[in-house]
């Protein structure tokens, strides 16, 4: 797996996300522990969840990921090809080489121009 960006987010290759979670001495949250005792701290685990990606109506996936107590949006295929090969320079696109939209393997993307990319589009639809 692979971390995006600085985040607490990693990718596999297969193009799934999933939030790290660190372990914390202590999270405060109001609680009863098992004999009634009313606490407010507590002890969190280490833990990985996976982060469900939702469909766009155009066909791909985005993610919604937090940072700094705010969300965003990012397509899957933009954050599987961040999270494994860097930044995308302005201008390029990430295209599937397959055309199908939902297959996010990074084996499936490569980065491309506009141009490129439009041309790709133009093929595949013949």
């Amino acid at each position: 797996m692979e971390q995006f960006r600085d985040l607490p987010y990693y990718l596999t290759e297969e193009g799934k996300c999933f939030r790290h979670y660190p372990k914390r001495d202590y999270v405060y949250k109001a609680k009863f522990d098992k004999y009634g005792t009313y606490t407010n701290a507590y002890e969190q685990e280490e833990k990985t969840k996976p982060i469900k990606a939702s469909s766009v109506g155009n066909g791909y996936l985005k993610y919604s990921l937090w940072y700094k107590g705010k969300s965003f949006q990012s397509p899957a295929h933009r954050i599987v090809w961040e999270a494994f090969n860097g930044s995308i320079p302005k201008g390029m696109e990430i295209h599937h080489i397959d055309g199908d939209k939902q297959n996010n393997h990074i084996s499936n993307l490569q980065m491309v121009s506009r141009e490129e990319n439009l041309n790709y589009r133009e093929w595949q639809n013949k």
